[in-house]
């Protein structure tokens, strides 16, 4: 027989003799219990989808933030915010300086400014070709107006004051409909 480290010869009361197991079988029997436990605990996914809904909320209001002090540039204040967000997003993944200065904004301020100043330059010179919607909506609108009104002066003076008193009612209305009039003064 090999010696116990107990000292004792074949133990019969011991928890491996009477189930047949070995402590680490019981060791790994009750962590998968424990575990199946804890994972169905709903005080503890209540927990964890708190945190994520928080760390959500947190995302969303430093982009949000973000997104602001970018169009503070004159070049990007006529862009979407989701657009804008987007690039945020695009810059992130390339950049992971600006991701780690996005995630450190709170404790270290100042490298965020510095990476945000970089950032909104970049963007300012990338989208400054983009045309400002109100602008062109503006210059469109003028545009047409200009189409409808005539630079041409018109000769046509119309019948006289001593021709218009000889009108008769009817003529007087074409007259009126020629010029223009809308029907409720006719």
């Amino acid at each position: 027989m090999t010696e116990n480290p107990t000292g004792t010869e074949g133990d019969h009361n011991s928890p491996e003799a009477a189930t047949g197991t070995s402590e680490k079988a019981l060791e790994a029997q009750f962590d998968a219990q424990f575990k199946a436990r804890v994972q169905d605990d709903p005080v503890r996914k209540w927990a964890e989808n708190a945190m994520v809904n928080e760390q959500r909320q947190a995302l969303d209001e430093g982009l949000k933030q973000t997104v602001s002090a970018l169009k503070e540039d004159d070049h990007l204040k006529s862009l979407p915010d989701g657009f804008v967000r987007g690039y945020v997003y695009d810059v992130a993944n390339a950049d992971p300086g600006f991701a780690k200065a996005f995630d450190n904004r709170a404790s270290d301020p100042g490298t965020w400014e510095a990476k945000l100043k970089e950032v909104r330059e970049k963007a300012s010179s990338e989208f400054s070709d983009v045309p400002d919607k109100k602008v062109t909506d503006d210059l469109a609108s003028a545009k047409a107006s200009s189409r409808e009104s005539s630079t041409e002066v018109k000769t046509d003076k119309g019948p006289t004051l001593e021709e218009k008193k000889a009108m008769g009612d009817a003529e007087w209305r074409k007259y009126l409909q020629s010029q223009g009039a809308s029907s409720s003064v006719i």
